[in-house]
């Protein structure tokens, strides 16, 4: 892992590492975030790593990583609170908090091109005949 921060540091802050915090949200059993490692020892710029796949990332309880596409839907069970609940044991509140999600954007998530093809014939993807999805707008 190259260093961002200058050796003394134990982590990036997100900001240094170009990713957006969102807050801090409730989290429960049933879990808000269902995917990704779900597994303690994780920073924001390890977890955004491990979370490539995704939107969205989130650390909890001082650094257990999650990922999905979307976060804090229904927002009456996952509502935001306050950030000093992403706070443990006077810990930044990058890491999260008991029951305590700090959600992040994965700037590392690429949206899959989808190619369609815009005739009848079968082409290959390199042919002029198909284009991708996200860029049709």
């Amino acid at each position: 892992m190259e260093a961002c921060c200058p050796v003394s540091c134990y982590y990036c802050k997100p900001e240094e590492l170009d990713i957006h915090y969102y807050g801090c949200y409730q989290d429960d059993a049933a879990r808000d975030f269902d995917y990704g490692p779900q597994e303690y020892g994780y920073t924001p710029e390890t977890c955004r790593d491990a979370c490539s796949d995704y939107t969205f990332f989130a650390l909890q309880d001082g650094g257990w990583c999650s990922c999905d596409m979307s976060f804090g839907s229904p927002s009456d069970t996952y509502p935001r609170i306050e950030d000093s609940a992403c706070e443990k044991d006077g810990e930044s509140k990058y890491f999260g908090g008991a029951w305590a999600n700090a959600v992040f954007s994965n700037n590392r998530y690429v949206e899959p091109v989808v190619y369609v093809p815009i005739g009848p014939e079968l082409h290959t993807p390199d042919d002029s005949t198909y284009y991708a999805l996200r860029d049709a707008g």
